[in-house]
């Protein structure tokens, strides 16, 4: 037999396992079973011939469309026979059964619960936020360095000034024209030295040099939080665009459309869930080959013992990129994984085979990456509006850093921690100067 008729079999025979551990197959009063599938509301009804002395009767059955179909083993019977200490051999093999455990009712597993916030806290942050997203943005803004002036021509507009204009006019999903008067109340606050004209804020986010510095500023709004975030996940999104790509279809001989996107990958802690580090690349870019440079780039500002991902992600590289960092990947495995290739793979491996639960444990928070990216599009928008590739690419980047901040807010209330960013330099490294403590009016 190939190995490649040997793989259903193996995915066949985990599936029949977890549906026995987790007493998904109930014995009914008259000799049948029944099974309820583990991931939908789905039942299907064995009967298991034991000692049918009909030889030309089957020897089981199953209404599952997988046996109705192909009239062979399904992942049913075999949980079931898994139930009784028996495997599929052995009945074609005609073996008497072993002696039968006691069968009762499907494990009710409790219901998770979840602590709900302080609401007094929760209220608060929400209802001054926007005040405090302009005082975080400013100062955050003013750490961008600013480039020579002209000899000649006219003074021009502070790049922090563009910058914040930009972000904000983000955060606030107005178009460039309707949030003017919101960027001449950020200058009598005093956050800008003055409100820009609504093309200067679109010439800001269409400029390629204004990409390094939303990556630089997106890693400074996430270090206040690197005393609380060791965990992270990385996951990766996608923002619609107004765009469309045409293309010919030779197998039907039409002429078709798509709507491009922006694919953002992050790593993003799972506890406050900022985002620590982004990258944007083509729409169409692996996850996987991402996860070293997202893993280094976290690991400039916060310390990292675990690093979750889904199986896109399981690769060699990856385990020993996080581990370069000194810390731990758990990766889901996809149902063809041996360990074969050695290494911290293999190590991974057998620490899921042997502790399956706890390893699930670590690895299902990378759940708080969906939890992210959701309040991303939901709070700032789910699409770009921009038209230029570099708008959109930088429109996104502007949104993850409007985010932290409002994630900054929200610490601010309910952990009691305040932002606390470090001045940056032209090469945007750390420098030996005292950080600015930046505090929230009345802290």
């Amino acid at each position: 037999m190939s190995i490649e008729e040997l793989l259903p079999m193996d995915a066949q025979k985990l599936k029949a396992r977890e549906l026995a551990d987790r007493g998904r197959c109930v014995l009914n009063a008259d000799g049948t079973w029944t099974v309820f599938s583990l991931n939908s509301a789905n039942k299907y009804k064995v009967v298991l011939n034991v000692k049918n002395p009909d030889k030309a009767a089957p020897k089981y059955t199953c209404t599952c469309p997988h046996f109705e179909l192909i009239q062979s083993n399904c992942k049913h019977i075999s949980a079931c026979l898994a139930v009784l200490g028996q495997n599929v051999s052995d009945r074609e093999q005609g073996r008497e059964p072993r002696e039968r455990v006691p069968i009762g009712e499907p494990i009710k597993h409790k219901k998770p619960t979840y602590q709900q916030p302080d609401w007094n806290k929760y209220n608060a942050g929400q209802m001054a936020e926007r005040d405090h997203v302009q005082q975080l943005l400013a100062d955050l803004c003013r750490t961008v360095p600013e480039p020579a002036p002209a000899k000649t021509g006219r003074k021009p507009i502070p790049l922090s000034t563009m910058i914040f204009s930009a972000v904000y006019k983000v955060y606030t999903m107005l178009s460039a024209r309707r949030g003017t008067c919101d960027l001449e109340e950020c200058h009598r606050r005093g956050h800008i030295d003055r409100a820009p004209h609504f093309n200067s804020v679109l010439n800001a986010l269409d400029c390629e040099a204004t990409t390094p510095i939303l990556y630089e500023l997106i890693r400074l709004s996430a270090l206040p939080l690197a005393a609380v975030e060791t965990t992270f996940a990385t996951d990766s999104t996608g923002f619609c665009t107004n765009t469309y790509t045409r293309f010919y279809d030779v197998k039907y001989g039409l002429a078709k459309k798509e709507q491009d996107f922006v694919k953002l990958h992050a790593s993003i802690g799972v506890k406050t869930n900022v985002i620590a580090a982004a990258l944007i690349l083509e729409s169409h870019t692996g996850d996987s080959p991402q996860l070293p440079h997202l893993t280094q780039e976290t690991a400039k500002g916060f310390t990292i013992k675990e690093m979750t991902s889904d199986k896109a992600y399981t690769t060699a590289e990856n385990f020993k990129a996080v581990d370069a960092v000194g810390g731990q990947l758990y990766s889901a495995f996809k149902i063809n994984s041996t360990g074969a290739v050695g290494g911290l793979f293999e190590k991974a491996y057998l620490l899921f085979r042997l502790n399956k639960q706890d390893y699930l444990e670590h690895y299902h928070q990378r759940s708080n990456a969906e939890s992210t990216f959701s309040a991303v599009k939901r709070k700032i928008g789910e699409a770009v509006k921009s038209k230029n590739p570099t708008a959109q690419r930088n429109e996104v980047l502007a949104k993850v850093l409007a985010y932290n901040l409002t994630v900054l807010v929200a610490a601010f209330y309910e952990l009691g921690i305040a932002a606390e960013f470090t001045t940056a330099t032209d090469d945007c490294t750390k420098t030996e100067e005292p950080a600015q403590i930046l505090r929230f009016p009345g802290a």
